[in-house]
């Protein structure tokens, strides 16, 4: 097989993996600020339980993009075993 014809053959995997969610695409949330006195859980405490609430949503978000992220790393993984078996095969 022709270098040529080896690309063509296997370009779709490759393209495919590319299109896959990476953890670079996931972003951590921002950490909530903390509580400095009682003072200013009274007066504040509405917006920081916002924060907190906030926070806590966007934890959701970012844990879901890693998982996807490992699945796209997974499948990746097995395309290019497949890839690599089909190059070379067991003698």
């Amino acid at each position: 097989m022709t270098y040529r014809l080896f690309l063509a053959a296997f370009l779709p995997v490759f393209s495919a993996a590319q299109a896959q969610t990476t953890s670079f695409d996931c972003m951590p949330p921002a950490l909530p600020s903390t509580v400095g006195s009682p003072d200013l859980l009274a007066e504040f405490g509405d917006e920081i339980r916002a924060e907190f609430n906030q926070y806590f949503g966007d934890a959701q978000t970012y844990l879901n993009c890693l998982a996807a992220a490992q699945g796209s790393a997974s499948s990746e993984i097995n395309e290019m075993l497949s890839v690599y078996t089909e190059i070379f095969p067991r003698q």
